[in-house]
């Protein structure tokens, strides 16, 4: 009997590592739409940081319309101002700032109906890309007629392996949470039975 307690645990634990090696190889290598201006876009902010690596990469190609959503979490008034010196043409006419959401599910609930105001053919879904797996689930789960294009910004790459390490399991770990508990169609989370 112990033996096989053993063995399962044995199994459970590699089933694990290649299922995290799997999420990890995802994040790094998520694949990425092809470049081309989208129609819209959306920045899941969280990071400091992150909309300035964001900005950055859309102004080759800036989209029709750009939606900063969770605005004070991680992102505040400070880093706001530096984006608008950055592309202040930009800032003036094309960008939608939403402070309502407060995680991953209000982002992907807020993006959605904000996607279907603004009539967007497409939607480039910019956060960092240890983030984007579970990014984009939230979104593809509220929007099944509009493209979803992953703009990840590289993220988990800068970091020390003994930051970046933890940062992935935790990220793995909420990832695998949305994946078995799924979203009700309300947004919130589904609790588990």
């Amino acid at each position: 009997m112990r033996r096989a307690i053993i063995r399962c645990g044995i199994g459970l634990g590699a089933l694990w590592l290649a299922a995290f090696a799997a999420f990890a190889g995802a994040a790094l290598w998520f694949p990425v739409g092809d470049g081309a201006a989208a129609d819209c876009a959306v920045l899941f902010t969280g990071r400091h940081g992150r909309a300035v690596a964001a900005i950055e990469a859309l102004s080759e190609r800036p989209p029709r319309r750009l939606l900063i959503s969770g605005f004070g979490m991680g992102m505040g008034h400070r880093e706001l101002a530096e984006l608008q010196t950055m592309a202040p043409d930009f800032f003036t006419c094309c960008v939608d700032i939403e402070a309502a959401a407060r995680n991953t599910v209000g982002n992907g609930r807020e993006a959605a109906r904000w996607a279907r105001r603004r009539s967007c053919r497409d939607l480039a879904l910019i956060t960092d890309d240890v983030h984007m797996p579970r990014a984009y689930l939230a979104l593809r789960r509220r929007l099944d007629a509009i493209a979803i294009l992953p703009r990840p910004v590289r993220y988990l790459p800068s970091l020390p392996p003994a930051r970046a390490v933890p940062q992935a399991v935790a990220e793995y770990h909420k990832t695998l949470a949305a994946m078995l508990l799924g979203l009700r169609p309300d947004g919130e989370e589904r609790p588990a039975q």
